[in-house]
């Protein structure tokens, strides 16, 4: 607010200036100029300006500065905000790097249990092929078996019914000759 007594000093230097010019007739007559407009002039200059400083460049000036001040913060904001984006672009290269890493290691872990696998599989599928050869091997040796006890079966009933053939015909001498002297040349042979 405007001191009430600022009017009373600017007109009092009013006066005491027009008193001065007044009694001294000097430079300014010289020149031409009036001296009690050049002070009313002075004064209405002191009081536009009083009045611009006060109400026009003082809130300018705050108005100014907070302006300032929220661009200052803006571009500390911006400023902040690449940090932070230049932040997570370094840790999402390093998490994909990691990433990466810890897949190539299960990658790896995953063919060499691949391979463990597969050798057990192939040692396992070499002892079952060795079992089921061994088991056919066994079946076909007693499959031989069996047929061998068959045809020597077969074959002492077949000898067995062609000797009861033979002793029920009625042997006669010749006959029995010619069957012995065949049984000893076999016999010989």
């Amino acid at each position: 607010m405007i001191d009430p007594n600022f009017f009373i000093h600017i007109a009092q230097a009013a006066e005491t200036a027009h008193e001065v010019a007044a009694v001294e007739p000097g430079i300014a007559e010289t020149l031409g100029l009036n001296v009690q407009l050049f002070i009313a002039q002075l004064i209405n200059f002191a009081i536009v300006l009083f009045v611009l400083w006060k109400w026009v460049f003082t809130p300018i000036t705050k108005a100014l500065q907070a302006r300032t001040q929220k661009i200052e913060e803006s571009l500390q904001t911006a400023e902040n905000t690449q940090k932070e984006r230049d932040d997570f672009a370094e840790w999402k290269k390093k998490e994909i790097s990691t990433a990466r890493q810890e897949a190539s290691e299960i990658i790896k872990e995953a063919k060499g249990e691949a391979d463990a696998l597969k050798t057990s599989l192939l040692i396992e599928t070499r002892h079952e092929q060795e079992t089921i050869v061994e088991k056919t091997r066994k079946q076909i040796e007693s499959e031989k078996d069996q047929a061998i006890s068959a045809i020597k079966l077969e074959a002492a009933t077949l000898i067995t019914t062609a000797t009861e053939t033979i002793l029920r015909q009625k042997l006669d001498s010749a006959k029995d000759k010619e069957l012995i002297k065949s049984a000893l040349e076999q016999s010989h042979k």
